[in-house]
Parts: structure tokens; sequence; C-alpha cells
């Protein structure tokens, strides 16, 4: 590429007159970018046919914005489940070193097991108003497809919208959230009787955090509307750091059905040890699996319970709570209470106790 013709402009000129037959690809502005601007990324525009405003540049990993490209970064990516195996791919991304208003990432994998495509994607337009408290909205949609078990794959795709609070005050923690999101789900294979193979669920979500280093507070609350259901559920989680080096966490948890129509299914049910994730939101590596080394993967969400516990499920309500404390450096001793109530049954009462190592 060579420059064809310059001209410097005089400080008042507001219109410049381009005849359309210049013999260029494109026009441009402050082409050594040495002049202060707010956005660089539109200082280029296409005169020909054959030329877009800002050519594609590919880049590996990732680097700061090049205003004078379309960049594209990219890079090697492997996953692995116990459904399809290990999965190779590549992730393609625009998510540039500092925060832009529109990114997107694709990560499209093969499955070793079931020697198909899998893999994940999302986009996400950010508008900003630095000047308000509500300072930020967030218009995202993703989705994912993978194997549960072997030969049954499941389809997500989740579109949603946040809106972002925060002080005025810039140096304080406190983030709130409020966002809108409507899951659809579609499951392929040979279904069970309580599998459902297609469903939606409108999620509304609020939340609140305050983490600091020494206090660590985050509040979560949502509500879920689905065909056959709706329920509601609150997690609090507080953190304390004491000068000794010891840490203090307790945890509760509290969800209710507000109707359930779900029939003899526990598909949709709270759980104490292991959640249903019929949202497909968690990375579980054996989703499908009851028993043995992928039946007892942890994640902590519902009722957050260590032990597997038979017959976990609430479609009632239920209260739980996760208390931690550090004995000694990264050695720590936890201790889980919950209720749970199912329809035709009393409240039960369960407990858990043992060693952490975090």
């Amino acid at each position: 590429k060579k420059t064809t013709k310059s001209q410097w402009l005089a400080p008042n000129t507001t219109v410049l007159n381009i005849p359309k037959t210049v013999d260029a690809d494109y026009i441009a502005i402050n082409t050594a970018l040495g002049l202060p601007e707010v956005n660089k990324r539109n200082n280029r525009v296409a005169v020909s046919k054959k030329s877009t405003r800002n050519p594609l540049k590919f880049t590996f990993i990732k680097d700061i914005e090049d205003p004078q490209f379309t960049q594209i970064f990219y890079n090697p990516l492997t996953g692995f489940n116990l459904y399809d195996g290990l999965s190779f791919g590549v992730r393609l991304n625009n998510k540039k070193i500092g925060i832009q208003r529109f990114n997107f990432d694709f990560r499209p994998q093969y499955s070793s097991y079931e020697n198909t495509l899998v893999g994940s994607f999302a986009t996400t337009y950010r508008h900003f108003q630095y000047d308000k408290k509500h300072y930020l909205t967030l218009y995202n949609v993703f989705g994912h497809t993978f194997h549960y078990p072997p030969n049954k794959r499941y389809y997500v795709v989740a579109p949603n919208v946040s809106f972002l609070f925060r002080p005025r005050y810039l140096r304080s923690n406190k983030v709130q959230a409020l966002t809108f999101s409507l899951f659809k789900v579609e499951k392929f294979g040979a279904i069970t009787a309580s599998e459902s193979p297609e469903y939606s669920v409108f999620k509304t979500q609020y939340q609140y955090a305050n983490k600091g280093s020494i206090n660590y507070f985050t509040a979560n609350t949502g509500v879920e509307v689905a065909q056959n259901f709706s329920k509601l559920d609150a997690t609090l989680d507080y953190r304390k750091l004491f000068r000794s080096g010891r840490q203090l966490q307790i945890r509760t948890f509290a969800g209710v059905f507000l109707d359930n129509n779900t029939g003899p299914t526990s598909y949709f049910d709270f759980n104490l040890n292991r959640p249903n994730d019929y949202l497909f939101q968690y990375d579980f590596f054996g989703r499908s699996e009851s028993t043995g080394l992928y039946g007892q993967q942890f994640v902590m969400a519902e009722g957050g319970f260590k032990s597997i516990i038979p017959n976990s499920n609430a479609n009632q309500w239920m209260l739980s709570a996760n208390l931690t404390f550090g004995l000694w450096r990264w050695i720590e001793v936890y201790l889980d209470g919950a209720l749970l109530k199912n329809k035709g049954e009393g409240v039960a009462q369960y407990y858990d106790t043992g060693l952490r190592f975090n």
C-alpha cells in the first residue's frame, strides 16, 4: 500500500468534497494516528468495490488495537468431557486489550469420540453511560452444544440483557445488576420419561456485589418461569479475611417453587449436593453420571453439600447453609446444614462436615 495523494485541511474545514473518480482503494484521515481522537476506528472509508473500510487482519492470541485493520484473534483450543472425549478446535474473537463496545467469541471444536462438531459462541454489545448511576447496559446472545451422554446432543441458545449500576464514588466496589434472560434448550437422542426434549425458561436475576479483599459479600436472587413450573431462589455469600490469614465464609441458599406441575420427574428440582443443571450453565465433566468418579464432581450451587446424599431433591422448597473456617494455611473445616420439603412428605434435615483444601 502507498499514499497516492495527501492533503492538509484548514482548522475550520468541516466538509471535504472528493470526486467519485478518485484512483484509490481507501480515503483516510490522521493516518499516522498522531492527532488525539476519541474513536480512531472510523478514520478510513473504502472507495473501490473490492475494498472494505478496514481490511481484515488475523493475529495470534491477543494484541492491542490497530485502528487501521479489522482484527480477528485466533488461538488453538482443547476441551474435555466424558462423552465428547478430547475436543480440538480454534477460538476466533475480536477481544482486544481494553474495553470495546462489541465483542464476539466463536469456539468450534471437533469431538474425538462423536466425530462431529461441538462448541460455543457468544456476542456482546455494551452501551456505556459513564456519567450516570446506571452506567452500562449489556446485550448478549450466547449458546453452546455438546453431548450428554454418548449419542445424545443438547443445544442451548440464550439472549439476555443486563442493566448495571454503581455508586458515583468510583473507588467503591459496589455493583448491582438486573438481568433478563431467555434460555431455549433442545435435546436430541433417546429421551427417557424423566427428560423433556425441548423447553424454554425465562429468568430474571438481581445481583449485588461488594467484593473486597478483607470483606467479601454477594447477594443473588432470581425468578424462573417455564411452562410447567415457576420458582424463586436467593443466595447470600459472605467471606471475612482475618489478620492471621484465616478465612471465615458463610453461604446460605433458599429456594421455593411458586408453581410445580412437572409431574413425577425430578429434573427441575432443587438439589442438596449436585444441581440438575437443566439450563446447562455448569462445566460438568460427566453431567449424566450419578456414580463413580465423574458422579462426585462438586459444583458450589444450590445446596452446596460436599457429601453425596441419596434422595436429595426438593420439589417444594429447600433451605441450606454452608460454613467454612480456616484451620491452618490452606486447610479448612466445613459444616453444611439443610432443610428440604417435598410434596406429601415431612420436612427432612441433613448435615455433613469434613476438611477442605483451599
